[in-house]
């Protein structure tokens, strides 16, 4: 039945002529196409959603690796600094 409604060649007698009459075909014609409308809408935001979330993920990923990076050196920063001699004198000296 939904394959007929969707087929623009379906004619009201070929449903259920005696219980639709061609006002109603109209009207259900009208809120199908609109029904169309909405969905290819919707078909769009969600690819545009899908563009951003991909786009943000790769940010993510991104930050990421920079964020571990900036760990590693950090780590080998301190490792030197605990590395070194305390008891060296001043350059003052």
């Amino acid at each position: 039945m939904s394959e007929q409604l969707i087929s623009a060649k379906v004619e009201p007698e070929q449903l259920i002529p005696e219980q639709i009459t061609q006002t109603q075909w109209r009207e259900l014609n009208t809120q199908l196409i609109e029904l169309q409308m909405q969905l290819a809408f919707q078909e769009d935001v969600l690819a545009a959603l899908d563009n951003v979330v991909t786009s943000q993920q790769q940010n993510l990923d991104r930050l990421t690796k920079s964020q571990q990076r900036l760990e590693r050196q950090l780590a080998e920063l301190s490792g030197a600094a605990e590395a070194a001699p305390s008891d060296q004198r001043p350059p003052h000296y």
